[in-house]
């Protein structure tokens, strides 16, 4: 049961992951989308609450570190710039080899991604 549970936890973040990628393009065509903006705030914070939940700790701090950098502006009501976009969009693509392999992950990678969000 356990199995098929997490099974179902990496289906659901594999779609969410598809899904922030096609939010993502759609912002970088209309940066000011607000709408857009805020589902793929929820996109990412039901990835790092699910991570969480089913012990990939490290993807739910790594997600709450990018949850943090789109509510400043979510909340600022600042329209999505072509850095934001590309970090996340590169955060994405980490997330799911973190998900998918995480033996593989490029440290210094990460790294230079957290950079970026925490400055």
């Amino acid at each position: 049961m356990i199995d098929r549970i997490k099974e179902t936890f990496l289906d659901e973040t594999h779609e969410n992951l598809d899904r922030l990628e096609n939010d993502l393009l759609n912002l970088e065509s209309n940066p000011s989308d607000m709408e857009t903006l805020n589902t793929v705030f929820r996109v990412l914070h039901s990835i790092k609450g699910s991570a969480a939940m089913f012990g990939y700790e490290e993807v739910g701090t790594f997600a709450h570190e990018v949850e943090t950098l789109l509510d400043t502006f979510r909340t600022e009501k600042k329209p999505a710039s072509d850095d934001l976009i590309n970090v996340i969009l590169s955060s994405r693509d980490l997330i799911r080899v973190m998900i998918d392999d995480p033996d593989s992950v490029d440290q210094k990678e990460r790294g230079r991604i957290i950079r970026i969000i925490t400055t």
